[in-house]
């Protein structure tokens, strides 16, 4: 409990240096007012305010290709049966009700006493 206490101490401690330090900041600070002033540098590239005519258009009469084949119905008709067959061998194989309740009363129980199992065990009780 005390570590907790101590973690969450230690974690707010830099939000509230930030905050701190927030109230005094200005932009004077981080860039030099000579700066601001004149810029120093001219721009290199303006953009044409209008539109320019190149006398070429764009075709868009031209189709998309796609970039793989096509999933063909007898496609989906081979992955529909493998999949199909999947399904079958799992149902096969599955376990009764009473095992699974069995199992998961066992994981839920596992679940319950893990952590204090572990803590005890590093702890060394």
């Amino acid at each position: 409990m005390a570590i907790l206490r101590l973690i969450s101490l230690l974690a707010t401690l830099p939000a509230v240096a930030m905050l701190s330090s927030c109230a005094t900041a200005t932009i004077d600070n981080a860039v030099p007012q000579a700066t601001l002033e004149s810029p120093s540098v001219a721009p290199t590239a303006v953009l044409p305010a209008q539109p320019t005519n190149t006398g070429q258009y764009p075709n868009i009469n031209v189709m998309p290709v796609g970039e793989t084949a096509q999933f063909t119905p007898s496609d989906e008709a081979a992955t529909r049966a493998l999949l199909d067959d999947a399904k079958a061998s799992q149902q096969i194989q599955g376990e009764s009700t009473a095992a699974y309740q069995e199992r998961l009363r066992r994981l839920r129980l596992l679940a319950k006493n893990h952590a204090k199992d572990t803590i005890s065990q590093i702890e060394g009780k």
